[in-house]
């Protein structure tokens, strides 16, 4: 089920508790194709904007807001429910092994997030340039 067609259920909330680490994304330009990693800092409340929307605040792990006198802040945000999953299942343990072909498409870490993107040059045992399906930047 993609979590764009999720429907918030008591299932559902248990599976995204408090303290839970999640992948987020989002729907500002630089943000709708990538995921990053947050912790779930509070239950889903409805939108004070919209309503029938249910969003959560999370504190992104990698993603900064700003330097403080206290020292550097971790980003906090509300978000819409429909741009939460959990996070992906540890790599199976041949993972090392796994060979790329130009035109998988991947997710490739990059920028602190997951990105979906395109192998677009293979080289060697362990090596693959990774071209951003979007802007076809290479990675």
């Amino acid at each position: 089920m993609s979590s764009s067609s999720m429907k918030m259920s008591p299932g559902n909330i248990d599976l995204f508790g408090k303290g839970t680490l999640v992948e987020v994304s989002g729907d500002e330009e630089w943000f709708s194709s990538g995921w990053f990693v947050a912790k779930i800092l509070d239950s889903p409340l409805p939108s004070p904007t919209t309503p029938g929307e249910m969003k959560f605040l999370v504190e992104y792990q990698s993603l900064l807001c700003h330097e403080t006198h206290d020292g550097i802040k971790l980003l906090r945000k509300h978000v819409d429910v429909k741009f939460v999953r959990p996070l992906p299942p540890p790599p199976p343990n041949d993972y090392k092994q796994q060979r790329f072909e130009v035109t998988d498409v991947v997710d490739a870490y990059y920028n602190d997030g997951w990105w979906v993107g395109v192998v677009s040059k293979v080289w060697g045992e362990q090596q693959q340039r990774v071209g951003e399906p979007i802007s076809y930047n290479e990675l």
